[in-house]
């Protein structure tokens, strides 16, 4: 995942940049509609940038994949497996009229505790440079 941004500002050994929009953007404005207009984002200063400077940021692709499939996947199968357990514990418990609802409550259960555990992995990788945006090179320096 790469995105362009220009440097807005330097606070100390970090630099604020904004993302600019892409050709794909032009005419969309869903940004404006969702309220997210133009986004910033603070990340280390490792290239001398200057106020300015377009500069290309990403994300290492392994680590993009890892997340997608972390919050996109892992939830999609708890949600299968929980419903399965439902649906069985049901049939245990010799209630075949509730088999269905036993698995959605089920699986909806396991969807909540996959996202508690998402959050909890968030919270303990968020400072990791795993999962950090880079600046992946300098387009156009500023003059």
């Amino acid at each position: 995942m790469e995105k362009e941004a220009v440097v807005i500002g330097l606070e100390g050994d970090q630099a604020r940049l904004r993302y600019l929009r892409h050709s794909a953007c032009n005419n969309c404005g869903a940004c404006s509609i969702m309220g997210q207009g133009e986004q910033e984002v603070v990340i280390p200063n490792q290239l001398d940038l200057q106020v300015g400077d377009r500069v290309e940021i990403g994300l290492g692709s392994s680590s993009f994949l890892r997340a997608s499939l972390l919050l996109y996947a892992a939830p999609l199968l708890l949600f299968l497996c929980g419903y399965l357990v439902g649906e069985k514990l049901m049939a245990l418990l010799q209630l075949p009229r509730w088999q269905e609802a036993g698995g959605m409550a089920c699986g909806l259960l396991f969807i909540f505790f996959s996202y508690k555990g998402i959050n909890l992995y968030d919270q303990r990788v968020k400072d990791s440079e795993q999962y950090q945006l880079k600046v992946t090179r300098i387009i156009k320096k500023a003059v």
